[in-house]
């Protein structure tokens, strides 16, 4: 672990792939940091707000697939129920 000086209490986190992974808001003064990470401080929360996190694609393509299926169970489900007499018409 590393240590980190803190001056405005806004930054943002970077990976050793160069990806902004996470914002932080941490108030002045050191703080111990995680290796293989990189601190960026900027002056000001507007900074920080315009500050984009990384979004790995293919977690993003995983999210959208599960909620297709999970769309698609629903729409079987009701099918199913209805067929029973277990939906309300």
């Amino acid at each position: 672990m590393s240590k980190i000086l803190v001056k405005t209490g806004f930054g943002y986190i970077k990976d050793a792939s160069d990806n902004i992974v996470a914002k932080a808001e941490l108030p002045p003064g050191e703080h111990s940091f995680r290796d293989g990470y990189i601190y960026v401080e900027v002056t000001s929360r507007a900074e920080l707000d315009q500050v984009q996190v990384f979004i790995d694609p293919a977690q993003l393509q995983a999210a959208k697939n599960e909620q297709l299926i999970q769309q698609k169970l629903r729409e079987l489900a009701i099918i199913e129920l209805t067929k029973e007499g277990k939906w309300p018409g």
